[in-house]
């Protein structure tokens, strides 16, 4: 049984099994308003069992070491726990749990080659920006273009530009889906050719 691994199922995680190739650094935070319920178990086992969860299955290796802290503010069990892991694939991820936080946070980060995926768990939507290995091989040799990366998930509609705009229109491939983490093509900017 796996009571309460809920995240497995979020549409944004689906979508992130279909984006990955080669994860080599996560980012997660998982913060909360205190509540008194679930006080008998630390903020490891309230919050952050999520994340470690999805960032093992994602990781696709062994772990190789484990560094944590954490400390009690409100309760009598640890509050706040930030928690890095080390893989032996080389990875690395980051953890933080907070139950006595001023703002609810439920989001992952990962980067792999040439890709940052950005996952919303409370909004179950993955923000993906890529760029070209071409132009990535380029800046490894000292070109510095102005807008390297592109966005592979259309924008939210509130920042969509009107299609009069001298800018591109960042919304003209843009089409409702049935799921907010499904991922279309579009791109921000065309690399210049270098000098």
């Amino acid at each position: 049984m796996q009571i309460g691994h809920l995240e497995r199922f979020n549409p944004a995680v689906t979508a992130t099994l279909e984006n990955l190739t080669q994860p080599m650094f996560f980012e997660a935070h998982r913060l909360s308003l205190f509540t008194p319920r679930s006080l008998d178990v630390d903020v490891v086992l309230d919050l952050m069992i999520h994340d470690l969860d999805i960032v093992l299955a994602l990781a696709r290796s062994e772990v190789a070491s484990v560094h944590a802290t954490g400390i009690p503010i409100l309760s009598r069990k640890t509050d706040i726990a930030n928690v890095r892991v080390e893989f032996h694939s080389g990875a690395v991820a980051n953890f933080t749990a907070s139950r006595v936080s001023t703002e609810q946070v439920r989001k992952l980060r990962l980067f792999q080659p040439h890709q940052y995926l950005s996952l919303d768990f409370a909004r179950q939507e993955l923000l993906t920006i890529s760029v070209d290995p071409a132009l990535a091989e380029q800046i490894s040799n000292g070109y510095r273009p102005q807008q390297p990366f592109r966005r592979t998930t259309p924008p939210p509609a509130s920042t969509c530009r009107s299609s009069t705009s001298p800018a591109p229109n960042l919304c003209a491939s843009s089409s409702k889906t049935s799921s907010p983490a499904s991922a279309r093509a579009s791109n921000l900017a065309s690399p210049a050719k270098p000098a």
